[in-house]
């Protein structure tokens, strides 16, 4: 089993570092994955307090990003994101429609749990 050492940057608050898409897809494919203060792997967002703090890692920086936003090649190494970006081989396009259920979810939750709610309600 090959080890991979990854660490997170900008993930918000209740992002969890051992359950996550990433993370769930690395052990699946047989990787024993690590989170290291000293990583091989940076897997960086767009949220988070520091929005750029990623860019201080040397590391290889790897951007996983949801819809509404473009990643930046000048900043990142490679990119996970819903647009399919020709640049090389730098880019993996993942649409929201396969994203496991679960994360379906999970924003479901975070969102009210599916209840309707008026934008403008007073």
């Amino acid at each position: 089993m090959k080890t991979v050492k990854i660490n997170y940057a900008c993930e918000s608050d209740d992002f969890n570092r051992k359950q996550n898409l990433i993370y769930d897809l690395l052990k699946i494919n047989g990787y024993d994955v690590q989170i290291s203060d000293d990583p091989d792997y940076i897997i960086c967002d767009v949220g988070g307090a520091e929005r750029y703090e990623y860019c201080k890692y040397p590391q290889v920086r790897i951007m996983y990003s949801g819809e509404n936003y473009i990643p930046d090649f000048n900043l990142i190494d490679y990119s996970i994101c819903p647009y399919p970006i020709q640049f090389g081989d730098r880019n993996f396009q993942l649409p929201p429609c396969v994203w496991p259920r679960d994360r379906w979810m999970s924003i479901v939750n975070k969102c009210g749990g599916g209840v309707h709610r008026e934008i403008c309600a007073e």
